[in-house]
Formats: structure tokens, C-alpha cells, sequence
């Protein structure tokens, strides 16, 4: 797969839309970092193991809640270096309140890169039935603070911090240093040469939130043995279970590593685990989508001898205003009729790789504009990499038809176009929110 470990890479050396399908993971395709996974829900699988993104860079704009993993891309890239190893991560709040029309605040997107020589993974790249289970002992140890200060040097950042009144608050949570690697640090960040010519896969990693699996820099007080990335996953995990356990947790009579926790900590604030699995997009697929584009004309001048355009505006001149109206509509149609053309070959699709390619638009309304798209950080302009499809929303049971639920129509993500290194560790990219036209049922796609 392009050269590239286990993971099988969305970005084609040739242009190709790359389509997306959710599988149930099973144990012979394990979904963690060793393994460089494409999937949806779950815990992140990081692909740098140390600069972790900061629980205030994972918070939602609207309600400053944590947000969670809605999927992941793993998209090197083969003419960069600097790539050989590169995932997309898209984040989002579980609130439905947050999920406004058209709007973007709920979600995150963030990219990380790294070269071939890393100081987490092995360049050689290995079997994958020979190294599967040896993979899992190593994230193993990753999440093992323990373990991990047996094989590494350890560098520890503590500092006091509130905790909240749904907690045991006899002893401060602590609040390990977000820039630091407070479970382990590879020799300070390199690796040791005189042992080994490439670097090791990384046996340490910061401590994860238990609820989620984003940075956990806060720490129960009372057994200090489990992390947090905020005060509300804390109170979920205290209420879901951990207060059964606590104190032998603190008695050291059991571990938190999950073989002997009685309850599973992320229950009813995770979504839904799959895998993704990937193929082409099979040909005619675009020529289906061209065909209803040339029925736009004959479609508007339907539209124009017909009762409903003859009812704009009755009673009145047909003013400028109403007859954009009109056209709006029009030109709604157009677009859903190509996206349901293009999509109906691959139903299922859940996700839509094309880097450099355009968007499957689902109406003509709240449509990207290159201004609209705002440059990197580093000066690059972002350039469409893949889109999320309305699909994803019954798979992750999202598409509540009573109250207030999640929706949208398409998710469009675009990175920096060099792909720079930016900031260390996770990079913050952007994502277009296009709804379905409000007078059309999503139903119908």
C-alpha cells in the first residue's frame, strides 16, 4: 500500500476518488497507532505519540466541551518526506445543540506527519501477522506508565488543580505539563543510536484521558491512577463506575490498564467503532453526475411554465428577490440530483479521498468559495483532501428523526496544500459544513 506499513493510505499516487465503507473491526485488523488505521469512532489512534493536541484545542467553540473522535485518515504522502507518515483526525462535540445550520464550531480537524526515521515507529516495516501481537504489547506499554518508566527516562511536571464537587476531593487532581511527557520521553525526544541503528517503536506516551483517549493531564486525586482531559469526563467516570474502584485503585489491588476494570469508562460518550476499508470509485460514476448537469436548462424552463413559479409572487409584481427564490431552488435541485447520481453505484459510502480534487456538493446553497478557505499558518493555501458523507450519521445511529439530533449534509475537510510541519505535534486544519437545502428531507437521499 503505497510503501506504507499497515495501513492501508487514502492518498493514490494518480488522481482517483478514493471511496470509504465502515466495516466492525474485528482482532485480525487491530485499529491502533502501530497499525496506522482509517476509522470511524472510537479512541484516537495518535499517530505522534508525544505532542498530543491540548484538551483546549479538542474543546468545542460553542460549549467548551470536550469533543470526540468522529474519524480518522491515514493519507501519506509519497512525494514529501516529511510525510511518509500522515493522519487526518476530525473531532466533533457530541451535543446536538452545538450542531447549528450550516454551521462549523462543533467540529475540529487536525493533521499530523512524520518521516520514514521517527522516534516512535521502526522504518523496516514489518509482517503483519508476525508482528500483530507484538504491536499490541508495545501500545501496551505505551499506555503503562509503569512499564513505560521501567524502559525509559521519565520526566514528571505536577502541579495542583480543582477538581469538582461530583469528585473525591480529599487530594488535589494533579496536572501533568501538557509539553511534557509525563509517562515517558524517548531519551528527551531522540533515540539511543549506540543500541540500534533505527529509532524504536515508542514504548511511552503522556497519560490519556481513560474516557476518551485524548491527553489526560488531569488525575484522579484520590487513587492517582486514572487521567482525565477535563473535569467532565472525570464526573462521567466517577458516576459510570470509578467510584466503586477507586480505593483499590489506590490500594494498588488492581490496575486501570482495563483487564480488570468492571465497566467500560467511555460508554454513552464515545461513538460507535468501525473500520474503514477503501476502494476506487468505479467508473461512470462522474459521467452519471455530468448527465444531470446538462438537464439544468431544460429543468428551469420547466420550472418556469409551471404553477408553482406562476404562484410566486400572485397578486404582486414578481420582484428581483422572488425571482432568485426561484432560481435558488432550481439550482438546489441541480446539485442534489448530481450528488444522488454520483452516489447511487456506492450507496454505502460513508467517505469521499480525492487530495486536490472538488467536492460532491448536496445543494447549491451555502456553496465554498476559494475566499471562503482560509490559508495555513505557514502562508499555503488549503486545498480540499476528503469529504464526509450523511451515510456516516445512520451507521453511528446520529439520525434521530425526533428532537434535536446531529445532521448535515456533507462534511468537506481541507489541509495545507505543501502539507507543512507547522506546529509540533498536530496542526489545525478546516472543515466546510453544507447542509441539505432546508425545504429538502435528507430522507430522501
Amino acid at each position: 500500500v503505497n510503501g506504507h506499513y499497515y495501513g492501508e493510505s487514502m492518498a493514490a499516487s494518480t488522481p482517483r476518488v478514493e471511496l470509504g465503507f465502515v466495516e466492525k473491526p474485528d482482532d485480525s485488523s487491530p485499529l491502533t497507532s502501530p497499525f496506522f488505521p482509517n476509522k470511524v469512532g472510537g479512541k484516537p489512534a495518535w499517530l505522534d505519540l508525544q505532542n498530543l493536541p491540548p484538551p483546549e484545542q479538542l474543546a468545542c467553540d460553542i460549549c467548551q466541551k470536550p469533543c470526540v473522535l468522529l474519524l480518522q485518515v491515514y493519507a501519506p504522502l509519497d512525494d514529501n518526506p516529511k510525510a511518509f507518515h500522515r493522519s487526518v483526525f476530525l473531532f466533533m462535540c457530541r451535543d446536538s445543540s452545538c450542531h447549528r445550520h450550516q454551521g462549523t464550531k462543533a467540529f475540529k480537524v487536525l493533521r499530523s506527519q512524520l518521516p520514514k526515521v521517527n522516534s516512535f515507529y521502526s522504518s523496516i516495516a514489518p509482517d503483519r501477522e508476525d508482528s500483530e501481537s507484538e504491536a499490541e504489547e508495545e501500545l501496551a506499554c505505551a499506555e503503562d506508565s509503569t512499564k513505560a518508566g521501567d524502559k525509559l527516562k521519565v520526566k514528571h511536571a505536577k502541579c495542583a488543580s480543582d477538581v469538582t464537587s461530583d469528585v473525591p476531593s480529599s487530594q488535589p487532581c494533579e496536572t501533568s505539563n501538557p509539553g511534557v511527557s509525563s509517562s515517558a520521553r524517548v531519551n528527551n525526544g531522540s533515540y539511543d543510536v549506540s543500541t540500534t541503528e533505527e529509532p524504536p517503536v515508542a514504548l511511552g506516551a503522556p497519560p490519556m484521558c481513560i474516557v476518551c483517549g485524548c491527553l489526560g493531564p488531569k488525575r484522579c486525586g484520590r487513587c492517582q491512577q486514572v487521567n482525565y482531559c477535563s473535569k467532565e469526563h472525570q464526573v462521567h467516570d466517577w458516576k459510570s463506575g470509578h467510584k466503586l474502584i477507586c480505593s483499590d485503585l489506590a490500594a494498588k489491588k488492581m490496575t486501570s490498564s482495563g483487564h480488570d476494570m468492571q465497566y467500560v469508562p467511555s460508554t454513552g460518550v464515545l461513538l460507535l467503532e468501525y473500520e474503514i476499508m477503501t476502494e476506487p470509485e468505479p467508473m461512470g460514476s462522474e459521467s452519471r453526475a455530468e448527465r444531470s448537469e446538462e438537464e439544468r436548462m431544460e429543468d428551469y424552463l420547466k420550472f418556469v411554465k409551471s404553477s408553482k413559479y406562476k404562484e410566486i409572487g400572485k397578486g404582486e409584481v414578481k420582484t428581483e428577490k422572488t425571482l432568485e427564490t426561484a432560481k435558488s431552488d432550481v439550482t438546489s435541485d441541480k446539485y442534489f440530483r448530481a450528488f444522488k447520481r454520483r452516489i447511487a453505484v456506492e450507496p454505502e459510502q460513508i467517505l469521499r479521498y480525492e487530495r486536490g480534487g472538488q467536492p460532491l456538493l448536496v445543494s447549491g446553497e451555502n456553496v465554498p468559495r476559494p475566499q471562503d478557505i482560509p490559508k495555513c499558518s505557514c502562508g499555503a493555501a488549503r486545498i480540499f483532501e476528503f469529504q464526509v458523507m450523511p451515510q456516516l450519521l445512520y451507521y453511528l445511529k446520529l439520525d434521530s428523526v425526533s428532537g434535536q439530533s446531529i445532521d448535515w449534509g456533507t462534511l468537506l475537510v481541507y489541509c495545507c496544500a505543501g502539507s507543512c510541519d507547522g506546529a509540533r505535534g498536530y496542526c489545525e486544519e478546516f472543515l466546510w459544513k453544507q447542509d441539505f437545502s432546508q425545504h429538502r428531507n435528507k430522507k430522501t437521499c
